[in-house]
């Protein structure tokens, strides 16, 4: 586990095969040093299937999400996404 509790990784048997599980919550901004971190831990692990999981935190087309969001909610709307804290969705 990452002492910050960014990555969990374990080891599970399950119907007689080996799984190694990684669950990551990378930080918000970009940060190559915790995804060495993360993905060093990983190979420490030995199992032949890993599942790796979680909410990494990538955007990969800045541009199409920044224009979505303007189209969405106007350029320069104060108003917040449905299900964000403070709003009715």
């Amino acid at each position: 586990m990452d002492p910050n509790g960014r990555f969990v990784i374990c080891d599970i048997e399950t119907n007689s095969k080996l799984l190694t599980l990684a669950n990551v919550y990378a930080p918000n901004e970009d940060d190559p040093v915790f995804f060495q971190a993360a993905f060093g831990h990983l190979s420490s692990f030995h199992c032949e299937e890993i599942i790796i999981g979680g909410d990494f935190n990538l955007v990969l087309d800045k541009i199409f999400v920044k224009t979505l969001i303007c189209l969405t909610y106007g350029e320069f709307s104060t108003r917040k996404p449905r299900g964000t804290p403070g709003t009715n969705g």
